[in-house]
């Protein structure tokens, strides 16, 4: 259902024609039934007025609703997680259109969205993702042994801030939460941390689980996905070209709060 401000009226009378219905009514049972549905309304109610925190990483959104219903954001936001569902579209078009329509509500185009000619300087959700790998080699790094200080010096070297780990402790704690949500950064991040280990080994595991755990850490740090092609790929997102997004990115099936319980 989208929020307009008549459903969540229509939402509210319901609830409140069934309570005064349940007040009125002496069969326990009958009441029983009705609370439920009360109950159940209003769980519709709080989800249709919260939005729901989006489990793939992005931000989470509200939807603002004011004379004209809600936001443009939370319309996209909304397509973009009804198109993640097992829809007749090609994997490529899926998710060009999903990661599209997310990316505009951070003020970036991408191709699929752009005119034919665009002059598009904005990168922020692209120069993000980058930032994001950035993180992620960090902590494969640090789960290999390194120490923390020297695996941000590192990844900074190679992202063209020579030996100045602190840009990329930055992007952690500011530039990337203006994209993506916290909880999911850090499940990520942990994710790597406790895949490193598995994924090591020369011979894949026995149990399924950590056998498709440890084929999507090793697709996540593909040759597309090594650590010079990340900060290539970054700059060239921060001088406003066209740049592709991490490897990791058309991957949405796995979820990251899964890997957090591994």
């Amino acid at each position: 259902m989208i929020a307009t401000k008549e459903t969540c009226s229509d939402l509210i009378d319901t609830i409140l024609s069934l309570t005064k219905k349940y007040e009125e009514v002496r069969d326990q049972e009958e009441k029983q039934r009705i609370a439920l549905n009360v109950l159940q309304e209003i769980r519709g109610l709080y989800k249709l007025l919260t939005a729901p925190v989006w489990r793939d990483g992005y931000k989470p959104f509200r939807p603002a609703i004011g004379e004209t219903g809600i936001t443009a954001e939370w319309h996209r936001d909304f397509v973009a997680d009804i198109l993640q569902r097992d829809l007749p579209l090609t994997h490529e078009m899926r998710f060009s259109l999903v990661y599209g329509l997310r990316a505009l509500n951070t003020g970036e185009i991408f191709p699929l969205f752009s005119p034919t000619k665009s002059s598009n300087m904005n990168k922020k959700y692209t120069i993000a993702a980058w930032q994001m790998m950035a993180l992620l080699h960090v902590e494969r790094m640090v789960a290999r042994g390194k120490k923390r200080g020297a695996a941000m010096n590192e990844v900074a070297s190679a992202y063209g801030y020579e030996e100045r780990g602190e840009t990329v402790k930055k992007w952690k704690t500011r530039d990337i939460l203006t994209v993506f949500d916290e909880e999911w950064v850090k499940g990520f991040c942990n994710f790597v941390k406790r895949v490193e280990p598995l994924a090591a080994k020369h011979t894949l595991p026995t149990d399924h689980e950590e056998r498709v755990l440890v084929n999507y850490y090793r697709a996540l740090f593909d040759e597309r996905n090594n650590l010079s092609e990340c900060g290539r790929n970054y700059w060239l997102a921060k001088n406003g070209k066209n740049a592709p997004l991490p490897h990791f990115f058309f991957y949405p099936m796995y979820r990251m709060d899964q890997a957090v319980d591994l």
